[in-house]
């Protein structure tokens, strides 16, 4: 299974995240900002965070800011965004991100997102 850095002001919704996530046998790590995010990537790089789950709308660093600050210096870490509100600023997402979801979750689909995401073939 995956090692997941989920990243989102909200602690309810991390909460359910870290759950729902753990109890499909992932490991996940938590972040409150897209800084914290960053930071914590950078911590656990030799630890290997499979994939970044990053809210679009947080403080300090959102998601878009952190979406590219993983693309310019860990390319190969998929990120997939997600919102609770869909806006234009979020349709233009899907380039900056591997997917890109909205809440409430289709949990289905996000688990079947990661699995392609972390077991399909390694990213360049």
């Amino acid at each position: 299974m995956a090692k997941i850095a989920i990243a989102d002001d909200s602690n309810p919704i991390r909460l359910l995240l870290r759950r729902r996530l753990e109890g499909a046998g992932h490991e996940v790590v938590e972040a409150t900002d897209g800084a914290e995010l960053i930071e914590m990537v950078e911590r656990e790089e030799g630890a290997g965070i499979d994939l970044a789950l990053i809210d679009w709308m947080m403080p300090r660093l959102d998601g878009e800011g952190a979406a590219a600050v993983i693309r310019d210096r860990w390319p190969g870490l998929p990120v997939i965004g997600f919102t609770a509100g869909w806006s234009a600023r979020e349709s233009e997402a899907p380039g900056k991100t591997d997917d890109f979801i909205a809440k409430p979750f289709d949990f289905d689909y996000l688990f079947e997102t990661i699995r392609e995401l972390t077991d399909g073939p390694p990213r360049p």
